[in-house]
């Protein structure tokens, strides 16, 4: 599967929720930061002032929003205790969708992080006394180097690779990974996703 031009094409082969989901955050970060210019950054919708600013994307299961700070997610934690995040990433369902007042302090906090824009207003003081459950550890043996979970024909298609790991798939080029049987869209979307997370690209074209 070619890599996306553009935002709208990323978007076109969604299914419909998880479409307009996305749609709604693309719109929610034009207005907290107009002159932020739309990109494809490896393989994901993303958004860029001088620095990268934020992304956001889909897999199989759920959508994603990336701050791209784990300092930024960090203080924004209690608000975000209802969501499934780990660094840099916050995972949510369509029909769950992250509040419109967040994403605007979020892309805020990112501005002002990056020095594009004026300090954002701290998050507002939790309301209750509910705690943030303690993050979950990961199973023995998975590492942030572990594949992301994918369908049984995209696992095999990447076993008969010998794609391990993360750090293997980034050896590889996307075009090359596309290309494999058994390898979908929602399968390769995931891949983007995860090596974004990881702070990894594909090899070069």
């Amino acid at each position: 599967m070619p890599r996306p031009r553009d935002i709208d094409a990323y978007l076109a082969p969604l299914p419909d929720d998880q479409r307009a989901a996305l749609q709604r955050v693309r719109e929610l970060v034009q207005k907290a930061a107009p002159a932020a210019e739309e990109s494809i950054s490896y393989g994901l919708p993303a958004f860029r002032q001088g620095k990268a600013l934020v992304a956001f994307g889909a897999t199989k299961s759920h959508c994603a929003f990336y701050p791209l700070s784990p300092a930024v997610l960090a203080s924004f934690g209690a608000e975000l205790a209802g969501y499934s995040t780990s660094k840099g990433t916050i995972r949510f369902r369509p029909e769950k969708p992250l509040p419109a007042a967040l994403i605007r302090r979020l892309v805020k906090a990112r501005l002002a992080e990056i020095g594009a824009g004026p300090a954002a207003p701290a998050p507002p003081a939790q309301r209750t006394a509910a705690r943030k459950p303690a993050a979950k550890k990961p199973p023995a043996g998975k590492t942030a180097d572990a594949l992301p979970p994918l369908s049984a024909p995209a696992r095999r298609a990447l076993e008969a690779a010998r794609i391990k790991s993360l750090a293997g798939l980034a050896k590889k080029r996307r075009g090359d990974v596309a290309a494999l049987h058994g390898m979908g869209p929602s399968a390769l979307r995931a891949l983007d996703a995860a090596l974004a997370q990881a702070g990894r690209t594909w090899r070069d074209p």
